[in-house]
């Protein structure tokens, strides 16, 4: 029987470097598209300090149930392709930054359906010490296509185009609305007059104009004072 459950890193301090050891890697950080890579060390490096200070330390894997853990790092594991193939082999990084990457760290494993029944409690099949994974499917496509553009403020702000702003009224507040092209999207990004991002975590708002063609004489140039009071 399989049941969704959690792929998640630990981080730990060792004694020393050893060949074989798992680090992650963050790429496109601050953005709704980062993710972490992991990756082996398979070369001990000269000066363990300055590794530490570029790379960090290493991560174990575990599998966990909530607060439950249902399988430590020497315990992963077996790796299942699908449900119509009973060929196992063992999990390798493609698979576990797959997880990671597409899946958001969810991973099915396999239990013993008799002790979830009979104890309510999961309790993973061990072949050879090892558990049983799987890629999840509880993935809701229609859930995805909801959040498709569900971007950050401060996302939008830092890596999109400036194609222009105007000054409006907010709660009696005067304050800039900028209009931002990112990802082939117009998004409207509310400052205050230093151009500073109000709630640079909250989502980013498409733009008004974002399914029509925009006339850039509409919108003051992001380097003119036109819209300053005398």
């Amino acid at each position: 029987m399989q049941c969704p459950a959690e792929l998640v890193l630990k981080s730990y301090k060792p004694l020393h470097l050893e060949k074989g050891m798992l680090f992650i890697t963050k790429l496109n950080p601050g953005t709704r598209k980062e993710y972490v890579e992991l990756w082996e060390l398979k070369e001990l490096p000269s000066n363990t300090e300055d590794f530490y200070l570029k790379n960090g330390y290493p991560v174990e894997l575990q599998i966990v149930y909530g607060d439950e853990l249902l399988a430590d790092h020497h315990q992963i594991g077996w790796f299942n392709v699908s449900d119509e193939s009973e060929d196992l082999y063992d999990i390798t990084l493609k698979e576990i930054n797959t997880i990671l990457a597409d899946y958001d760290g969810e991973v099915d494993v396999e239990i013993r359906q008799d002790i979830l029944e009979q104890d309510d409690r999961m309790e993973p099949i061990l072949m050879e010490d090892k558990v049983v994974l799987s890629y999840s499917y509880t993935i809701d496509d229609e859930e995805d296509e909801e959040d498709e553009y569900l971007v950050l403020n401060l996302e939008v702000w830092t890596n999109g185009k400036h194609l222009g702003k105007e000054m409006i009224t907010v709660d009696e507040e005067s304050c800039l609305c900028h209009c931002v092209l990112y990802e082939d999207k117009l998004w409207a990004i509310f400052t205050n007059l230093q151009n500073d991002v109000k709630d640079p975590y909250q989502y980013a708002v498409l733009h008004p104009d974002d399914d029509s063609e925009m006339d850039d004489e509409e919108w003051d140039d992001m380097d003119d004072d036109t819209w300053k009071e005398d």
